[in-house]
């Protein structure tokens, strides 16, 4: 009986240990111009759990504290933040340009002199 408590117990704040270890991170993610950036995502790294920013670029997570945030949206270089309480990300511009890519029927060509056939500007 006193070996079944002793290990209850050991687990018991064994788990408290790990719940306590988790940090509220709540933040905002702007651009260089400090406008807010609506749904750009925020992951932990090396795990699922992640969240999106809102209309005002706000965003709440539940973080372990040793945890690393992965910050990422279309059109702008990716960053990689320690997990703290307060967090305001400024995210910068990707300046890296996509070449032309045309869309046709049946398949896709690089720029519209490597087609074939009649092509419409929509």
């Amino acid at each position: 009986m006193k070996r079944k408590l002793t290990i209850f117990l050991s687990l018991f704040f064994f788990g408290i240990g790990v719940v306590v270890a988790q940090t509220q991170v709540n933040g905002i993610v702007e651009d260089d111009t400090g406008l807010p950036i609506i749904g750009a995502t925020i992951l932990v790294e090396g795990t699922s759990q992640g969240t999106v920013t809102d209309i005002d670029g706000n965003f709440n997570l539940t973080a372990p504290s040793d945890g690393v945030l992965v910050i990422s949206y279309v059109g702008y270089v990716s960053q990689q933040v320690p997990v703290s309480e307060n967090i305001r990300i400024v995210l910068l511009p990707d300046a890296e340009l996509l070449d032309e890519v045309v869309v046709i029927g049946y398949g896709t060509g690089r720029k519209i002199s490597s087609t074939v056939g009649s092509v419409v500007n929509v």
